[in-house]
C-alpha cells in the first residue's frame, strides 16, 4: 500500500502544467469510441481520412471525424482554446486505450505530444486545414423535440429495409410529412413497417407547403441510434436533395442521402378486412422461439383455433415442433397462414398487444400497435 501511495504523489507531482489544452482522459476516450464508425477506410489512398480533426472552443473540445459520406463531431464540454490540429484515429485510440492518467495533456510544438500518466507519445500530423470540410446543408430545418422516440422508430423501420443493392431506395428508410405530422417507412418488398414518427417543427422551409421527404440510409440509422443514445434535448435535422445533418447537444452526424423515387407504400396496405385477431407480442414471439425453427427453413405455419394461436414447423432433415398461445380469436376460426418467422418475430417485437386482420392466405396480413403498421405478404404453402 505504501509503494502505491508513493507511486500516485509521484504521477501527480510529475503532472505537467504547460500543456496547450487538458482534457479528462475518460471523456477523450469516450468520444474517440463514439465518432469511430466515421473514420475512414481507405487507408492507403487519403490518409487524412483516418485522423480526428481536433478543435478547441469556449464551448468544448470538437472531435470530427469522416469518410466523405459519413461526418461525425463529438462535443467534450468545457472552455478551451480555440487550437485546431489533426490527430490520428488509430495511434490516438491505442494511446487512450493504454492512458492511466486522470487528464492526457495536448502540447503543440514542433510536433504534437500527448501525455497521460506514464503513457507519452509525439507524433507527427497533417495539417489542420488539410482536413476536409463539412457539405454545405443549406435547406429544409426541422426539430424532433422527443429523440429518443424518434430513433426508436427509425432504427425499428431500418429492420424492415431491403439489403438488395440493385433496388436502392429499399435500402433505406422514407422520411415524410407536411408540418407538423412525420411519417417514416421502410419495406423491402416483403414486408413494410409504417410508423407514425410523432410531430415536428419546421423552423425553415424551401417550399410553402412545408414538406419534407427524404429517404435515410438503413445502415447509418444503427450509427446514428448509437451516436445519440444518451441525447435529451431536442433533435434538429438539417437537410437537402443529398445530404441530412442531425445535431443535438453539441453533436453532429450528416450523410448522403439515396438518391431515387420511393414506391408507393399505400397501395399494399388493404383498406378492408374478413379475418381479426388480438395477440400478445410477447407471447407470439416466444411461440416462435419454442418451435426452434432454423435458417434452412424459415417458414412456420400459424393456425388460428378458438382463444388461441397453434404454431407448427417443420425442417428438410425431418425435425418437427409445435407450440400454441393463447389469443382473442375475434372474427376468425381455423384459417392456416405460413409465415416466414424472422418476419412474424419483427412485427411482435413493436408491442404487446397487436390487432392482426387479413381477408385471405394469399393476401396480405396487417398487424397494427400504437404507432406501428406492419405488413407482411404470407408464404404460399405448397
Amino acid at each position: 500500500m505504501e509503494l502505491m501511495k508513493i507511486f500516485e504523489e509521484n504521477q501527480k507531482a510529475a503532472e505537467p502544467t504547460n500543456a496547450t489544452l487538458t482534457v479528462k482522459t475518460r471523456d477523450f476516450a469516450a468520444a474517440f469510441r463514439r465518432i469511430g464508425p466515421a473514420v475512414g477506410k481507405y487507408r492507403n489512398i487519403l490518409p487524412i481520412l483516418n485522423c480526428v480533426l481536433v478543435t478547441g472552443t469556449p464551448r468544448g473540445l470538437e472531435l470530427t471525424a469522416t469518410d466523405l459520406d459519413n461526418r461525425m463531431t463529438d462535443l467534450i464540454p468545457g472552455d478551451f482554446p480555440q487550437v485546431a490540429f489533426v490527430l490520428p484515429y488509430r495511434v490516438a485510440q491505442r494511446f487512450a486505450a493504454s492512458a492511466k492518467g486522470e487528464n492526457t495533456y495536448f502540447f503543440l510544438e514542433n510536433e504534437l505530444k500527448l501525455v497521460s500518466g506514464t503513457a507519452r507519445i509525439s507524433i507527427k500530423t497533417p495539417d489542420a486545414g488539410d482536413f476536409p470540410a463539412a457539405a454545405e446543408i443549406d435547406g429544409d430545418e426541422i426539430t424532433m423535440p422527443d429523440p429518443a422516440l424518434f430513433l426508436e422508430d427509425l432504427a425499428n423501420c431500418a429492420r424492415f429495409a431491403s439489403d438488395d443493392d440493385s433496388r436502392r431506395p429499399l435500402l433505406g428508410v422514407m422520411m415524410c410529412g407536411t408540418e407538423p405530422e412525420l411519417t417514416l417507412a421502410a419495406t423491402d418488398g416483403k414486408r413494410l413497417l409504417i410508423a407514425q414518427a410523432g410531430q415536428f417543427t419546421m423552423t425553415r422551409a424551401r417550399n410553402e407547403v412545408r414538406k419534407i421527404e427524404a429517404i435515410v440510409p438503413a445502415a447509418d440509422i444503427v450509427k446514428l441510434a448509437a451516436f445519440f443514445r444518451k441525447v435529451r434535448g431536442p433533435l434538429t435535422l438539417t437537410l437537402n436533395d443529398k445530404w441530412i445533418r442531425f445535431a443535438a447537444e453539441g453533436k453532429a452526424f450528416s450523410f448522403k442521402l439515396i438518391e431515387g423515387v420511393y414506391p408507393n407504400y399505400n397501395q399494399v396496405i388493404p383498406t378492408s378486412y374478413v379475418n381479426r385477431v388480438i395477440l400478445s407480442g410477447f407471447a407470439v414471439e416466444w411461440g416462435i422461439r419454442a418451435l426452434g425453427a432454423t435458417n434452412l427453413q424459415p417458414h412456420c405455419k400459424m393456425t388460428v383455433a378458438p382463444n388461441r394461436l397453434d404454431f407448427s414447423y417443420e425442417s428438410p432433415d425431418g425435425y418437427s415442433s409445435a407450440a400454441s398461445v393463447p389469443a382473442e380469436t375475434l372474427d376468425a376460426d381455423g384459417d392456416e397462414l405460413c409465415f416466414n418467422y424472422h418476419f412474424l418475430t419483427q412485427a411482435a417485437r413493436l408491442g404487446e398487444s397487436i390487432e392482426m386482420t387479413w381477408n385471405d392466405k394469399s393476401n396480405p396480413v396487417t398487424f397494427t400497435t400504437g404507432r406501428y403498421t406492419a405488413v407482411i405478404m404470407p408464404i404460399r404453402n405448397r
